[in-house]
């Protein structure tokens, strides 16, 4: 616990490693990215500065794929309009990383963390690598705004971002 009986905060982390014995998929392995990881344990978490780590299942931060930081990426629009138009909810087991931080409390934070630690390039606006497509930063920034969020109000919001910044449609690291 943090001063005032507030927690420190949430974190959550995404790193994009690759596979280093299949590397010709789309994503190209990063050798020593593993130790973002370690480092990111280290500093922020429990025996660090105090944050609880959210999203700590590798599912669910290790090698992400685009549809595991939002569900409906890769949803074609009938499925999405029939979804809306049913009212169907996520259970646990079936939402994406984007709708957890949208559905959390955050009335009790000092802080909220976001590390990401993967490829990027940067042609209109920066976008982050997932193991099977890309991601606008936008699109992270919307996920923990105001509107999104409520209760992160007032609530400062660090973005540890760990990514090139390529100006073009081929890859760089």
């Amino acid at each position: 616990m943090a001063a005032g009986g507030k927690k420190r905060g949430y974190a959550f982390f995404i790193l994009n490693v690759g596979d280093r014995e299949n590397n010709d998929t789309y994503f190209t392995y990063r050798d020593g990215a593993d130790n973002d990881l370690l480092y990111f344990q280290k500093t922020f978490l429990e025996n660090g500065m105090g944050f609880e780590w959210i999203n700590k299942g590798a599912e669910l931060h290790r090698n992400v794929k685009v549809n595991k930081w939002n569900h409906l990426k890769g949803m074609t629009k009938t499925r999405k309009d029939e979804r809306s138009q049913k009212g169907t909810k996520l259970n646990s087991k079936s939402c994406c990383l984007k709708c957890h931080i949208k559905s959390l409390d955050y009335s009790d934070c000092e802080y909220v963390l976001f590390a990401i630690s993967s490829h990027g390039r940067e042609i209109k606006e920066l976008e982050i690598e997932f193991i099977d497509g890309m991601v606008s930063l936008s699109d992270f920034l919307d996920a923990f705004s105001d509107a999104n969020c409520p209760t992160l109000k007032g609530i400062p919001r660090l973005l540890i971002l760990e990514a090139c910044r390529v100006a073009s449609k081929t890859k760089g690291w």
